[in-house]
């Protein structure tokens, strides 16, 4: 009983702050860089160099989020002259963070849940490899996927071309599994990996770029994942905290055992 109070509890908690978590990033497509402070934007300048990006990196990921390129042009020309003054504060919070650059859906991933143990289940085996300060299995939102990854609704495609031509496209899957580029049209992705999915990207762009495909092209085009849509998983059974927890797509069943607190006393790792 006393375990189920302290869930319920921390979940009145989360549904009474998750408001004012949504708000601490604005959606980089909405801002206004003109009515930014100086200090935001130096703020802004120390996340990018925190995170080891250059400037450009920096304003490719407000791109990828929606940024127009106006408020980009705006934004760069902003970042060099604040540069230049380093003695300016930063205690202001930025109205956008990098963060809300990497991932549109990262302040919806669920977090693990607190869970109290007794010291008996404490000394389950197994137990401080799910349960541990110092082991995370927590999945990010913006760590690269494999070319197994199965294309979704809502999941993002960057495609660049580079060489002879240059092109860039942002393509969103519809509800139907299609992408759709200019001058192609669509092309269906959804239910399948990664890898297949471009193959059948870059066959369709040869026929607008002929030397694509050549023996020594001199167009080439480089295609990667941007947002990746969220994903429910029910975890049932004999485990510490059963629930629907809300992963990126690229999470993988054991991210979601770890969430669960792994198996109880009564499960078996075995």
């Amino acid at each position: 009983m006393k375990r189920i109070l302290v869930l319920l509890g921390a979940v009145i908690m989360m549904m009474v702050l998750a408001p004012e978590i949504r708000t601490q990033n604005m959606n980089p497509a909405s801002v206004d860089v003109s009515a930014l402070s100086d200090a935001q934007i130096q703020r802004l300048i120390s996340e990018v160099k925190k995170r080891g990006l250059s400037e450009q990196q920096a304003l490719d990921l407000a791109r990828v989020r929606g940024m127009s390129e106006g408020q980009l042009k705006i934004l760069s020309q902003r970042m060099k002259t604040v540069s230049k003054n380093s003695d300016l504060s930063a205690d202001l919070k930025p109205e956008f963070s990098l963060d809300s650059l990497f991932d549109k859906n990262e302040n919806l991933y669920s977090k693990k849940p607190f869970i109290p143990f007794t010291k008996e289940e404490e000394r389950l085996f197994g137990f401080n490899f799910f349960n541990s300060d110092k082991l995370t299995f927590q999945p990010g939102g913006s760590f690269s996927v494999t070319d197994e990854y199965k294309l979704a609704v809502g999941d993002e495609l960057r495609i660049d071309v580079y060489g002879a031509s240059q092109q860039s496209y942002v393509a969103i899957v519809n509800k139907n599994g299609q992408i759709s580029i200019p001058n192609i049209g669509p092309i269906a992705v959804g239910g399948r990996d990664f890898s297949t999915v471009k193959k059948i990207i870059r066959e369709k762009l040869s026929l607008i770029y002929r030397d694509l495909t050549e023996s020594t092209p001199k167009t080439f085009v480089n295609i990667h994942l941007g947002a990746i849509q969220s994903i429910t998983v029910h975890v049932i059974g004999e485990v510490f905290a059963p629930g629907t927890y809300t992963l990126p797509g690229s999470a993988t069943a054991f991210n979601a055992l770890y969430f669960s607190g792994g198996p109880n006393i009564k499960g078996t790792f075995r």
